[in-house]
């Protein structure tokens, strides 16, 4: 109860930010005419349009590279920090007439916005989550590589062995499973020795 609270606060919180930062911009245009000439309601929605296809277009691209990409992001974490880091780029180092403000923050609000939606759709529905995030891979059971799995993940046996030897495991015989997780890291469970009678 106290964690769904806390989420509802910070989606409000997020949502009350931008509101009074578009405010703040709006009051800026009202009294520097200058100003409101750069931009536009119609830049606006295309600085929303374009922001909604880069991610969606981004989004599929990682989802294509696989997970060992990841190595310890989602692909949400990882869109979010290229998609803010080019909506917040252009306007750190170039001039009002080359890279408006408003379109910054249109962008900013709009990705945490659509991040945020995202995630409460991963909440509620487990089979969109599973879609979005992408799902587990078994590569190695029972002490054996699990036939096509280390080619639809794009590894190959080096790479598998490289990640077992991190875990201090030599061979495959070794493991009874060894799970790549949508993060890209990959869960090792030993094979238990055979008692000697």
């Amino acid at each position: 109860m106290l964690k769904n609270n806390k989420k509802g606060e910070s989606a409000l919180l997020m949502l009350l930010t931008i509101i009074l930062t578009v405010a703040l911009i709006y009051f800026v245009d009202l009294y520097a005419p200058n100003f409101a000439k750069m931009v536009s309601f119609s830049d606006m929605a295309i600085v929303v349009i374009r922001t909604l296809v880069i991610f969606v277009f981004a989004f599929i691209m990682l989802r294509l590279l696989g997970k060992r990409q990841l190595s310890q992001l989602t692909f949400i974490d990882l869109l979010i920090i290229i998609a803010l880091g080019s909506a917040v780029g252009d306007v750190m180092i170039y001039q009002e007439d080359v890279a408006p403000m408003i379109g910054s923050v249109i962008a900013v609000g709009f990705i945490a916005l659509l991040v945020r939606g995202i995630n409460m759709i991963i909440a509620k529905h487990a089979s969109l989550g599973r879609m979005i995030e992408g799902r587990s891979t078994v590569l190695v059971k029972h002490g054996k590589i699990v036939d096509g799995a280390l080619r639809k993940e794009n590894m190959n046996t080096e790479e598998l062995m490289s990640e077992l030897r991190e875990h201090n495991i030599r061979r495959v015989g070794e493991v009874e499973e060894a799970i790549l997780e949508p993060t890209g890291n990959l869960s090792v469970r030993r094979r238990r020795a055979k008692k000697n009678k």
